[in-house]
């Protein structure tokens, strides 16, 4: 029996045993959605002033193509509110035009056709300011605001934000 016995105790050496640990769960792994594809417009120094003698918005960017764009569009014009939420701060249409310098400075032209891979620009959103959010009398901007615009291109959208400061009448 001492011969049966000792290969017994061999086989039982020889296999291998289950790691100690947990074991991964195969259904909580998950695979990662790939990157978005890159921008096709950079926008930088973004700012915005109301006023004018009939108050309006001037929203300013510096714009960077990397890919070329197509019908680019502002969809809206929001600021906040008394009660600090969004709201929509355009009248009527926003405009897109280009300048020829920065921050509102030079001749401005209407933005027309697409905009090339490359291609820089002195953007500016454009238009006639809603005065609901400062108050049922108010005539002229109060203070300065939180804004966001919405531009979209085909199945790109783009949101520029900042802080929307009160600018001179006149």
């Amino acid at each position: 029996m001492r011969p049966l016995l000792l290969t017994l105790v061999l086989v039982g050496c020889a296999r291998k045993e289950a790691p100690i640990g947990p074991v991964p769960d195969k259904s909580s792994t998950t695979t990662q959605a790939p990157a978005p594809p890159p921008s096709d417009l950079v926008f930088t120094d973004v700012t915005c002033t109301y006023g004018g003698t009939a108050p309006a918005f001037f929203v300013w960017a510096e714009l960077t193509a990397t890919g070329p764009v197509h019908g680019l569009r502002a969809t809206t014009f929001e600021i906040h509110d008394k009660a600090g939420a969004f709201v929509s701060g355009a009248l009527t249409t926003i405009d897109l035009r280009k300048r020829k310098g920065p921050k509102g400075d030079g001749d401005v032209e209407v933005l027309k056709g697409p905009i090339l891979g490359g291609e820089k620009l002195h953007l500016e959103v454009f238009g006639p300011l809603r005065l609901a959010p400062f108050g049922s009398t108010a005539g002229y901007p109060t203070d300065d605001r939180p804004f966001r615009v919405e531009l979209v291109a085909g199945t790109q959208t783009w949101r520029l934000t900042g802080t929307c400061k009160v600018g001179p009448a006149g």
